[in-house]
């Protein structure tokens, strides 16, 4: 849902940032739900073994996403999307004044 939300503030705000940032999103939630799918296979005992290692992977993996997404993309379109934000008051408060 955050990254329709980005996706959507990207095309409204004309900012490729935010629309990187939701691509990275979406892919960083795809690998969350690969990660609750094998965590409810094995807990439900749907694969003949567990892969314990298959799922600590995809949990680091998610970890790694997430740090690049909130690290980089994230950061710099709020930071881009603010500043567009606060330059579009300004811009319809001095027309409305005018």
């Amino acid at each position: 849902m955050y990254a329709a939300f980005l996706q959507e503030a990207g095309q409204l705000l004309g900012s490729a940032l935010l629309g990187e940032a939701s691509q990275r999103m979406t892919e960083t939630s795809d690998t969350w739900r690969r990660f609750a799918l094998a965590c409810a296979k094995a807990c439900k005992g749907k694969t003949a073994e567990v892969d314990v290692k298959e799922i600590a992977e995809l949990l680091r993996k998610c970890a790694a996403q997430e740090k690049r997404v909130y690290s980089s993309s994230i950061d710099k379109a709020m930071t881009h999307g603010f500043q567009y934000l606060c330059t579009s008051i300004v811009s319809i408060s001095h027309t409305a004044l005018c």
